[in-house]
């Protein structure tokens, strides 16, 4: 009787222990399932960013001419009030330029921008807006441009278009800058009637102007030029940037997939003509037409030829 006892009790507390084995087991999964749940919250919370900020600017502001950048939670905008007021033209002067933490809505930057040219000339933030390689959001004036380093905080000196060549003013308008904005580490413009302007902004300090590597006169105040832009990522692209004065449509036009490689090796003389003809990594020719601001598809038969046979063939696809 005595050893039933015994084997009953053995009995008894094994069931007791695989029971506790159990419910440990599910509560270490439920704790397991909570913990993941509350890490993900955590780090949603953490990474979370308002879809809107609430900071209120004050004075008069053209359309597109403020910009949030969420990612940073910095506003940025142009605003005209009384003290840009032009009283003998009775017109606003858009040139204050204003930079705001969204976190609080404290101001970072408030600086009067000169006038550039009349006081009644605006500026305009650039598009796209923010180069979210670089940092930056530049402002285009009449013939001036400003850039903000957004990483610093800092405003960078004043920048102008520069030109491979003296261009010669047509109208009260030449120069003007039409469009600008910001591609990768560079900053891409079009002056009317002066064409295409680049600027090299991956060195923070100090910009530098990218002049074409060539560049044809198709008329008087129209240029076609191309630019050899070093990647970060190694290889360099070509572009040859195009302004439609009838539509306002800007485009870049890259000449490549992707960065690559290149023989850019073409005597002076033969880069200011219409035709430019470069070789790859390969010494397959690359053709590019300056006036129609595109690369040319070459057959394969015709990409492995001399150059001179290649701007025969081009010249005779016009």
């Amino acid at each position: 009787m005595r050893f039933l006892l015994q084997i009953a009790l053995i009995v008894t507390c094994l069931g007791i222990i695989s029971c506790g084995q159990n419910a440990s087991s599910e509560q270490g999964n439920d704790n397991a399932d909570t913990g993941m749940d509350t890490s993900a919250t955590t780090n949603r919370s953490l990474t979370a960013l308002p879809d809107t900020h609430t900071c209120a600017l004050r004075g008069s502001i053209l359309q597109g001419n403020q910009f949030w950048i969420r990612e940073q939670q910095v506003l940025v905008a142009i605003v005209a009030d009384s003290t840009t007021y032009a009283k003998d033209l009775e017109a606003e002067g858009h040139r204050i330029l204003e930079i705001y933490d969204t976190k609080d809505c404290s101001q970072i930057l408030r600086q009067t921008l000169p006038v550039d040219q009349s006081p009644d000339f605006p500026y305009y933030i650039a598009e796209p807006t923010y180069n979210n390689v670089a940092q930056m959001v530049a402002v285009r004036g009449s013939t001036s441009i400003y850039v903000y380093d957004i990483a610093n905080r800092r405003l960078l000196p004043k920048l102008t278009p520069k030109f491979q060549t003296k261009r010669e003013s047509i109208d009260a308008q030449s120069g003007m800058i039409q469009h600008l904005e910001m591609w990768e580490n560079f900053m891409v413009g079009y002056s009317q009637d002066y064409g295409a302007f680049v600027y090299n902004i991956s060195n923070k300090q100090t910009p530098e102007a990218v002049l074409p590597f060539g560049e044809y006169k198709i008329a008087d105040g129209d240029f076609g030029s191309m630019f050899l832009l070093a990647s970060a990522n190694g290889g360099v692209q070509g572009i040859v940037p195009q302004f439609d004065r009838n539509t306002g449509e800007f485009s870049v036009n890259p000449i490549l997939d992707k960065p690559t490689n290149m023989d850019a090796t073409v005597t002076k003389s033969a880069k200011n003509n219409r035709y430019l003809v470069l070789r790859d990594a390969n010494s397959n020719a690359i053709g590019v037409d300056l006036q129609t601001h595109k690369r040319i598809d070459l057959p394969a038969d015709v990409v492995t030829k001399p150059t001179q046979e290649v701007l025969t063939w081009m010249r005779k696809k016009k």
